[in-house]
């Protein structure tokens, strides 16, 4: 956590060397970083030389982000407080001077990019208008006289339309025709989704018979090994009945 004292130092390094912080006026990505993190290793430095904790290039690169989104976010809330556009309130306590410095600094080199009118509404000078409202229409009286109209007034005035005719009737209500819009976009994108559909399934289907042979393989491999351990069994008996009729015949030889 920086105090306030360190915040109040790096912005002054900050908005003395924006430019040179940004390479606005220099090409390549890699020149560039190596700018930025050249500025961040001298202001760490600077930073820790005022006693309070040790900083890095990192620390400083991570607290000047966090100062430019306070900045904006502060110049957001401001634009909408003067214009009367809502969502956000003016900061009730005073801005400290650091932060009023970075937003004219930021405003100054273009870095606020995304609050429209931010620069007019911290402008003491400029006075937003706010805008005018609707006056509602006057009502005609029922037992008040009808006032003359010349005859160019007549002429400019549109023609009356009767509210009982067939194009009245005949338009769908709002309602309807949002529901037919809704209706026909879900159609179309029902559409769309089928086919997707489709090859999601095909894929699954050859995935699955893709699993099937190779659980038919892993039981041939089984059976297949079965069988020759049958078959050496067999083997072994046979081997050792041989060898018992052998020695029969030894013993009967013996014998006679």
């Amino acid at each position: 956590m920086f105090l306030v004292e360190e915040v109040e130092l790096l912005a002054e390094l900050y908005v003395q060397n924006i430019d040179q912080y940004h390479s606005k006026f220099k090409t390549g990505s890699k020149l560039s970083k190596s700018t930025q993190d050249k500025l961040a290793q001298e202001w760490a430095i600077s930073l820790s030389e005022l006693g309070f904790a040790p900083r890095t290039a990192g620390q400083v690169k991570q607290k000047i982000l966090d100062m430019k989104k306070k900045a904006r976010k502060y110049l957001s809330d401001e634009r909408r407080e003067m214009t009367k556009t809502g969502g956000g309130k003016c900061p009730k306590k005073p801005a400290p001077n650091w932060l009023v410095a970075l937003c004219s600094a930021m405003e100054k080199d273009g870095t606020g990019h995304g609050i429209s009118g931010a620069a007019v509404a911290r402008d003491p000078l400029v006075q937003i208008q706010p805008r005018a409202r609707r006056e509602p229409e006057a009502r005609v009286q029922p037992h008040s006289q009808p006032e003359q109209i010349s005859q160019s007034e007549a002429g400019s005035l549109p023609e009356p339309t009767n509210e009982n005719s067939d194009d009245s009737r005949s338009a769908p209500p709002n309602g309807e025709s949002r529901r037919g819009n809704s209706s026909a976009s879900s159609a179309v994108r029902m559409g769309r989704s089928v086919p997707r559909l489709r090859t999601v399934i095909r894929s699954r289907r050859s995935e699955v018979e893709e699993l099937r042979i190779r659980m038919l393989q892993k039981e041939c491999e089984l059976v297949t090994f079965r069988l020759e351990a049958e078959k050496k069994r067999l083997n072994a008996e046979q081997a050792r009945e041989d060898y018992y009729n052998l020695k029969i015949r030894r013993m009967s030889d013996d014998v006679t």
